[in-house]
């Protein structure tokens, strides 16, 4: 109710980016998609829209390396989420500018990470909370800082698990799998590289179960057992 036709196809362009995104399609119509979204949702003033197509247009212009520009317009959309006091874009605008950001700052991702974690707590967003804590972890395990990184690697499956999110799941059980592995014990790498293999299998995605077998041969090779890590 209340959509106009300009408006109903800027919202169909950024839906459609964000699916061709999701498969892929990062140089092409995507971007293409993204951009004539954006262009329409500035023209007719629509700010919600506007920040929308911010964040879908950024996240492909971030996969495709163009990584100044991207952080531009994260910060764009961070603008006007406060401009318009909507604390849930707020935080993805932040996750973004953290996870986006130079690989090397460390202390930028952590405070970044770490002002959009307290924005899902405020929200009460638990699959906001998983995916902050998961990232706040894999930081620390960049770091080198492995307890740490499994304690809120650990934190974090409590709101994947309760939120359904299976993507979420297995790439918690593989750092969680590396800190135990980098840390020296292999059993609970094991274990965890086991749950990351029956996630995996469970989203379908042959790459990703791929990689959870080849992380199991890995572990039975340091445990001593070359016998099964050929069978991985």
């Amino acid at each position: 109710q209340g959509l106009t036709e300009p408006l109903v196809r800027a919202k169909a362009l950024s839906v459609q980016a964000f699916l061709l995104l999701e498969r892929g399609d990062v140089f092409g119509r995507a971007r293409l998609s993204a951009e004539e979204g954006l262009a329409m949702f500035r023209t007719l003033g629509d700010k919600h829209g506007i920040a929308f197509s911010l964040e879908i247009l950024g996240t492909v212009l971030a996969w495709a390396n163009y990584s100044s520009e991207a952080q531009r317009l994260f910060r764009e959309c961070l603008a006007i989420s406060r401009e318009l006091g909507d604390k849930y874009l707020e935080a993805r605008a932040l996750a973004n500018l953290g996870f986006w950001g130079p690989q090397s700052d460390y202390s930028g991702k952590r405070e970044y990470y770490e002002e959009s974690l307290a924005l899902c707590r405020e929200l009460g967003h638990a699959a906001g909370l998983g995916e902050l804590m998961r990232l706040l972890g894999q930081l620390a395990l960049d770091m080198g800082n492995f307890a740490l990184g499994q304690s809120l690697l650990e934190e974090s499956l409590s709101p994947h698990t309760a939120h359904g999110s299976h993507l979420m799941l297995v790439w918690t059980y593989v750092l969680l799998g590396d800190a135990a592995f980098y840390m020296g014990d292999l059993e609970r790498a094991r274990e965890h590289y086991k749950h990351y293999l029956v996630v995996s299998e469970e989203t379908g995605r042959l790459a990703l179960t791929r990689m959870a077998v080849l992380k199991l041969g890995q572990v039975a090779l340091h445990q001593g057992d070359p016998k099964q890590a050929r069978a991985h």
